[in-house]
């Protein structure tokens, strides 16, 4: 059990209503027309757009009196046009809200729709971090989730690259965190193997980076080492049977808590995977997995607290080891089971080699959100490389 000196200091809040559970989709008409939308435009892929959630989710709205309109072009990962599409749509069908209904690439779209929608633009580039303008605010957004995975659903950030500058990049701004955020595991029952695998490492990475950080957060660092002991319980499960509703549940309960817990506590190695993302286009979550497979071997001599604090939740018997040993096998385990939920080497997963890197290594300096020592970042692409 952790105790903390006197000296700490941290921020915590979390202003997106959470309404978690099964059946939890029939909530959103109440909620939607609770924040004054009469006409909201819900942002999703052409998948969703024909799912029974969807019919549900009309019939939930038009029971509330509200008329859905449903926008189903989004881009596998988030881009620049696809944004500008969306909001083009939102202004031409006279919407008042947003609902993003997906995965992460819905949910960072409507919030992405709904900055332009306030600022008047139709270009988001300049709103990325280190653009020239200002965030100006956000339409209200209701996020829906129907992957396990990116925490979309409660942070205050929105992923795209620009076609434009060639960057993955977020727009981050307070107004951008969803209203209210309806985390419904029914509707994550049909979802494929690999998509479960994929997106139950990225909420993997999103927990594991925020929790072994060297410093300490009692709010964030209980939320994500509880997620990862979860994700190591119930991803196997759901990527076997994907009908197994306890493992879908807690799947989704631990993404909806390790995005809660990176939006405070941060995160270290998706500088690495968005790069990869940016210019091989490859699935987000499988880019976190290769990123957080080198990143923790990266972090041993310097988190090995953490990194022992971990052991526990891989099944990992700390008793009668000493800290460094306890971390070695908390790190060996997590690198094993990356590799054993199916997540390749980089070279099998896209179109690169080692002889990439020096390009990687740029784009990570000169897109990562927090500051990393060039020899830090030269280490770690050698490591993913290796």
């Amino acid at each position: 059990m952790s105790t903390y000196g006197k000296g700490l200091q941290f921020m915590f809040s979390i202003p997106t209503n959470i309404v978690f559970g099964m059946g939890s989709l029939g909530t959103v008409g109440a909620h939607a027309k609770a924040l004054g939308f009469h006409r909201p435009l819900i942002v999703t892929d052409k998948i969703m757009s024909k799912s029974d959630g969807m019919t549900q989710l009309l019939a939930t709205l038009s029971a509330a009196g509200l008329e859905g309109v449903v926008w189903d072009g989004i881009a596998a990962e988030p881009i620049d046009t696809t944004l500008t599409e969306g909001v083009q749509r939102y202004r031409a069908d006279r919407c008042d809200g947003l609902i993003g209904f997906g995965g992460g690439s819905a949910m960072d779209t409507a919030k992405g729709v709904g900055v332009l929608a306030v600022s008047g633009d139709d270009d988001p580039t300049p709103y990325q971090r280190g653009g020239t303008k200002t965030v100006p605010g956000c339409v209200p957004v209701i996020a829906i989730p129907t992957t396990a995975g990116t925490g979309s659903e409660v942070t205050s950030v929105c992923v795209f690259t620009s076609l434009r500058s060639g960057h993955k990049l977020p727009i981050r701004h307070p107004s951008l965190l969803p209203r209210i955020s309806v985390v419904d595991p029914l509707l994550m029952l049909s979802m494929p193997p690999g998509v479960t695998m994929a997106t139950g490492i990225d909420a993997l990475s999103h927990a594991t980076e925020c929790f072994t950080q060297v410093r300490e957060h009692p709010f964030s660092d209980t939320l994500s080492l509880q997620a990862i002991h979860m994700i190591v319980e119930n991803l196997p499960k759901a990527v076997k049977n994907g009908r197994d509703e306890e493992a879908r549940s807690n799947m989704a309960l631990a993404a909806t808590m390790a995005g809660t817990a990176f939006e405070v506590g941060g995160l270290q190695f998706h500088a690495y995977a968005q790069a990869l993302g940016a210019k091989y286009h490859a699935p987000h979550g499988v880019t976190c997995g290769i990123a957080l497979h080198a990143g923790l071997r990266n972090i041993l001599p310097t988190a090995t607290a953490k990194l022992a604090r971990m052991a526990p939740a891989y099944g990992i018997d700390t008793r009668g080891l000493s800290s460094a040993q306890a971390a070695e096998r908390a790190v060996a385990a997590a690198t094993a089971f990356i590799s054993e939920m199916g997540i390749p080497k980089v070279t099998q997963a896209m179109k690169a080699t080692k002889a990439d890197i020096p390009m990687l290594l740029k784009e990570t300096l000169e897109t990562t959100g927090v500051p990393i020592p060039r020899e830090t970042a030269e280490a770690v692409w050698e490591m993913i490389f290796s």
